[in-house]
């Protein structure tokens, strides 16, 4: 139980770099490499904050490379 979560922030992790590297979009890349920071970190952390790890993840990930790519989208559209 305890490396579940682990192991869910690295597989977490690849498909957002390749996602990033494929559209050529840094944010997207410095996401993943956040979700493979936090799973480490949360390798020494109590498994009761490992939920803490994930939600971290989806925000540095998918959530402000999301913001990041809507507001570049405005302004071309603009």
């Amino acid at each position: 139980y305890r490396y579940n979560f682990l192991f869910i922030l690295v597989l977490y992790g690849m498909p957002t770099f390749m996602c990033g590297a494929i559209l050529q979009f840094r944010p997207l890349m410095l996401g993943a490499m956040a979700c493979w920071v936090l799973a480490v970190s949360a390798g020494f952390a109590n498994h009761r904050y490992h939920p803490l790890f994930v939600s971290a993840a989806v925000i540095c990930a998918w959530i402000i490379p999301g913001y990041i790519l809507r507001s570049r989208f405005n302004k071309q559209t603009r």
